[in-house]
Parts: C-alpha cells; sequence; structure tokens
C-alpha cells in the first residue's frame, strides 16, 4: 500500500471536460460580442435616421424664423407698412445664415442626444431636444448674420453705401458679433423656443406616421418624410396663403 506523494500521482486524473468548458466559455463570449456589434450597429442605423430626419426641419424652421424676423424688421422701420411678403431677392440674401445656423444647431443638439442616450422617438425626447434647438438656433444665427452682412458689402450685394474701408469692416464684423449674439438671445430665444416645439411636434407626427425607428425598412420612409414636411412648411409660409403667414407674424411680433 502506497503513501505520500506517490499516492497522489496515481489517484490524480484530470477532468475530462476541461475542454469542454473553455469551448463553452468561448462560445459564450463570441455570443456575447457578437450580439453587442449588432446592438451597435443598430443604435447606429437609429441615431443617422434621426439626425437626417431631423436637419431639414431644423434648417426650415430656421429659415420661417428668417423671414418672420425680415418682415418684423421692415414693419419696426416703417410705420406706416403694410404687411406684404418681402422681395425674394431680400429674402435670398439673408436666408442663408438662418439655413446654417439651424442645420448646425440641429446637427449638435440631436448628435450629442444620440451620443448620450439612445435615438427614441418618445415625446419628451423630442421636446429636449426641440428645447435645446431653440436656445442654441437663435445664438448661431446671431454669429452668422454679421458674417453675411460682411460678406454681402464686400461682394457689392447689398443696397447700404458707404460702407468704408475694408480693415473699417472687417473690424465692424468682429467687434458686431458679440452684440449680434447677445441681441439674438435676448430677443429671438422665445421665438427659438417656439421653433423647437414646433420642430418636436413635426419629428413625432414623423416618427410615428412613417415609422417607426425600430423598423430598419422604414428608414428611407422616415427621411423621405422628414425632407418633405422640411420642404413643405416652408412653401406654405413664404409662398402659401397669405392667412398663414399673417398668422404667423402676429404670434412672432407679439412675442
Amino acid at each position: 500500500m502506497s503513501s505520500g506523494p506517490n499516492m497522489i500521482r496515481r489517484n490524480f486524473a484530470p477532468p475530462e471536460d476541461t475542454g469542454g468548458v473553455a469551448s463553452e466559455t468561448r462560445d459564450r463570449f463570441d455570443a456575447y460580442r457578437l450580439a453587442e456589434e449588432a446592438r451597435f450597429k443598430e443604435a447606429t442605423r437609429r441615431s443617422r435616421i434621426f439626425i437626417i430626419t431631423l436637419l431639414p426641419l431644423g434648417a426650415a424652421l430656421a429659415a420661417i424664423f428668417q423671414y418672420l424676423a425680415l418682415i418684423d424688421l421692415l414693419d419696426n422701420a416703417d410705420y406706416r407698412y403694410q404687411l406684404t411678403r418681402p422681395g425674394m431677392d431680400v429674402y435670398l440674401r439673408l436666408v442663408f445664415p438662418a439655413v446654417i445656423a439651424g442645420f448646425l444647431a440641429t446637427t449638435i443638439v440631436a448628435g450629442a442626444f444620440t451620443f448620450l442616450a439612445e435615438a427614441a422617438e418618445s415625446v419628451w425626447r423630442l421636446l429636449t431636444v426641440g428645447f435645446f434647438y431653440g436656445m442654441l438656433m437663435p445664438l448661431l444665427l446671431g454669429v452668422f448674420m454679421p458674417i453675411n452682412l460682411f460678406v454681402l458689402e464686400i461682394t457689392d450685394l447689398t443696397r447700404v453705401t458707404n460702407q468704408g474701408a475694408l480693415e473699417d469692416q472687417i473690424g465692424d464684423l468682429i467687434f458686431g458679433i458679440p452684440g449680434s449674439v447677445y441681441l439674438s438671445w435676448v430677443l429671438d430665444t422665445g421665438s427659438g423656443m417656439i421653433a423647437g416645439l414646433l420642430m418636436a411636434v413635426l419629428a413625432f407626427a414623423i416618427f410615428h406616421l412613417a415609422g417607426p425607428l425600430s423598423k430598419p425598412g422604414r428608414g428611407p420612409a422616415i427621411s423621405l418624410a422628414g425632407l418633405g414636411t422640411g420642404v413643405g412648411i416652408l412653401f406654405l409660409v413664404v409662398a402659401g396663403p397669405f392667412s398663414i403667414l399673417e398668422f404667423l407674424f402676429e404670434r412672432y411680433s407679439s412675442g
């Protein structure tokens, strides 16, 4: 009868299922990795459709915002002014800063939102996006508007004469941007918040009528619905029934 180390060596046998345990662990890890990759791809797809759908809405609402601001400027400059559509040539010269501001505000807010949380078409999430859009869009417009006016001046596309030397115009641009941003924040944040609320309402309707986001095949339809809605609401204000313009201008000027 043996004892001590010899007995331990004879009685020890490696477990036969060691290879099976390792294989099972590897299979579980691979399944988890594939599930995470699929979840990441789905989240990326939803975020992309979410942002693409909101972009034309944000740009169109900013363009409408600028259209009403232009009419309000004409109204304040002439006490005999009667509500009418401004010249399209004037509007086109002044609308680009609004489109850029709306585009950037939507990209920043929606991009940050989908980075911190999953894209979803719930009411509260869309209202949150609309709120921050309404806060940011007027500020960006205050940045880009002086730049646009500067470009119009140096290209002789403005009716203003005697602009001064180029150095003076550059100085006016640099020192004019902070004041423009401040005025936009003070005067236009309320209207911007209304624009953000409208964007949230329109996006909610689009996601629930053309969506939902959870269906991969609905992505193109949701994006096209966002583009069509943005173009449609801008057309209704700029070239649609005059009663719509009257209603919006009364709300804008009273706010």
